[in-house]
């Protein structure tokens, strides 16, 4: 079925009580003390996993927007 090349938020997804500019500060500073620490390096968070951090909260709503996009579920992703 036809779906767009590109699907993007005006500002990143998140809690209802943090702001969208507020939760790009955080992202943004979360990203900067990981990159000090490691560099460049990829990281891999499980499907099902407990986000321990912005980041990586970030990274699931990411992944779980496209699955739900494709009209995918929960019994299509291996964890």
């Amino acid at each position: 079925y036809p779906m767009p090349s590109v699907t993007a938020w005006e500002w990143p997804p998140g809690p209802s009580h943090m702001s969208s500019p507020g939760r790009c500060q955080v992202l943004a500073s979360c990203a900067r003390k990981v990159f000090a620490k490691v560099g460049n390096a990829a990281f891999w968070v499980p499907a099902k996993a407990e986000p321990r951090s912005p980041l990586e909260e970030f990274a699931l709503e990411t992944f779980w927007f496209h699955v739900k996009r494709l009209g995918w579920g929960e019994k299509a992703i291996s964890g």
